[in-house]
């Protein structure tokens, strides 16, 4: 049975990452035990971009669109495209009342970003945020996730050595594209995830024969978005 002061070592709130298109990437669910550490990986959306918006989000268990920011900043990116640099968020709360984030780059395994982020008691004491108004939250992820996804391999095909070396089957993906176009604007998540794991095959190739970095295999990606 659980003690009389266990109700103060659980979480009153979910945390999640803001990610591309006005959506929360949620991360930590409401009323796990503490403390907790979670990770999630970022990149950002576009080619050479040079700064990443990192904000951490606080809301009712199943209400993301009722989020609430806790924590707003940013950091400096980089990488020719999407995914060409990694980086990893690490969210540990530890009591009640703090929590800490940390921001790693992959490649170079340097620190970007420390801070210690003050809980508050209740999330009425913060303003909502613009993040999400979408009413089916995993599928608006998923088209966000096939839209950087298309944008890199696009840029990527733009190389000319990927031009040169992998001509056999820069056709063939011309087909594969226009589909996950037509899936995203559909919101078919059966077809949007098919065309995914089509597309990756596909840059998989490509990168195996040229060496350039594929884009990362987990759905639940943080894009960035641009820091104001």
């Amino acid at each position: 049975m659980p003690n009389k002061g266990s109700e103060a070592t659980m979480l009153p709130y979910a945390f999640g990452f803001a990610t591309l298109g006005g959506l929360v990437q949620p991360l930590i669910k409401a009323e796990e035990g503490l403390p907790i550490e979670r990770s999630m990986h970022g990149i950002c959306y576009r080619p050479e971009q040079d700064r990443g918006r990192i904000q951490v989000v606080g809301y009712p268990q199943g209400q993301p669109q009722a989020s609430v920011a806790l924590f707003d900043d940013f950091i400096k990116t980089g990488g020719k495209h999407p995914g060409s640099e990694r980086y990893q968020l690490t969210l540990k709360v530890l009591d009640a009342t703090h929590a800490e984030i940390i921001v790693m780059n992959l490649g170079s395994s340097k620190c970007l970003l420390t801070r210690t982020i003050h809980l508050p008691e209740s999330l009425s004491e913060h303003p909502e945020v613009d993040c999400p108004k979408a009413d089916e939250l995993e599928s608006r992820l998923l088209a966000v996730h096939a839209e950087v996804m298309m944008r890199w391999f696009r840029g990527l095909l733009r190389e000319r050595d990927v031009r040169v070396g992998t001509r056999d089957i820069v056709y063939e993906t011309r087909d594969a594209t226009t589909a996950l176009e037509a899936a995203i604007h559909s919101g078919d998540m059966e077809t949007l995830r098919q065309q995914i794991a089509l597309l990756r095959h596909y840059g998989d190739e490509v990168c195996r024969r040229t060496q350039h970095i594929t884009f990362p295999e987990e759905l639940s990606l943080v894009f960035f978005p641009e820091a104001s």
